[in-house]
Parts: structure tokens; C-alpha cells; sequence
């Protein structure tokens, strides 16, 4: 955390996050709860904890086949968003399988009915380009662009996952 790296890098993204926000934008923080969702999180909630998050928690069905997510693993990652500043959370709850089919499908239209009723138009995403070869082309170009039918930016793409352990830990975020 105290390489000028990191201290660049973070300032870049803290650079992209006020540019988004005083876009004419109204954006939704998709938090998956994983580390960079964390970081991207904590990051938007320092400069503006109105901004809706939104969480999409697959969880158990009557006829229920798999898990994808334990109830414990959920309330820990809400305690995340919590210390990380969420103020405006909203956890979508679906079970994952509805004893025919698996309903992970189900997130796309549901992320874009949360987006209506909120009246947001930009998806904020904690995608890294250093993660693969995929997500380092999909992450080029400019902040905010369109991908299909939708607007999307990802403000920390260019941290390393050491900028990302370093944040957390320098931080006191909880992980």
C-alpha cells in the first residue's frame, strides 16, 4: 500500500468513481459480494452512500438440488457491504431451483426491473482487467459505454489484486 503504484492506481479509480458520478448518469452498483465488488463498493460509498446497490441472492427452493449460496456465506456478505458503507442495499431473492429447472437465468430481468423502479441507467461493475484475457478486452475503452442494450463502467479495472488485498487491509474492510 505504500508503492507508488497503488497509491496511483487507487487514485485513478477514486478518479473514475467522480467522474461516473457527476456523469448525467444515474448508476447501480451490482455487488456480488466477492472482493473487487467489495473494494468498488467501499470506493462509491465514500463519495456517495445514496447510490442503490444491487445484490442478487439465488437462494433455496422447495425441491432445492444445490445450494448456491449458504445462508451463513449471505449474512457474512451482507455484514461486508455493511462496514464498507451500504446504505441503500437491496437483496433480490430468488430460489435457484424451482424443482424443473435452475433459475440463475432470472437475473438479468430482474436486475433491469430494479433498475426501472430506481430510475438507474448505468451498471457499475467490479470487473478488473487483470483477472483474464477476456475481462482485459472487455474492460478497454472509454468509462462508461454501451455493451449491448446496456450501459456499463468499470471503475477499478485497472487495479491488480494486489491493489485490491491492499485496499481491503489498509481499509479495515471486512472480508
Amino acid at each position: 500500500s505504500k508503492h507508488k503504484s497503488y497509491i496511483d492506481n487507487i487514485k485513478l479509480a477514486q478518479e473514475n468513481i467522480s467522474n461516473i458520478l457527476e456523469s448525467k448518469y444515474n448508476p447501480v452498483i451490482e455487488y456480488s459480494g466477492g472482493k473487487d465488488s467489495l473494494v468498488l463498493l467501499h470506493m462509491v460509498m465514500q463519495q456517495d452512500n445514496t447510490i442503490p446497490i444491487y445484490n442478487y441472492h439465488p437462494g433455496y427452493g422447495k425441491y432445492c438440488k444445490q445450494q448456491y449460496r449458504s445462508q451463513k456465506t449471505h449474512n457474512e456478505l451482507m455484514k461486508s457491504a455493511e462496514i464498507a458503507g451500504a446504505m441503500d442495499l437491496t437483496v433480490v431473492n430468488t430460489p435457484f431451483w424451482n424443482g424443473e429447472k435452475y433459475l440463475i437465468g432470472d437475473y438479468f430481468p430482474m436486475l433491469f426491473d430494479f433498475m426501472e423502479k430506481r430510475e438507474c441507467d448505468l451498471e457499475l461493475l467490479g470487473i478488473r482487467g487483470t483477472e483474464s484475457v477476456t475481462r482485459k478486452h472487455r474492460v478497454k475503452g472509454p468509462l462508461i459505454r454501451m455493451e449491448g442494450q446496456r450501459r456499463v463502467s468499470f471503475p477499478i479495472r485497472h487495479l491488480t489484486v494486489d491493489d485490491i488485498w491492499a485496499y481491503i487491509l489498509v481499509n479495515d474492510l471486512y472480508y
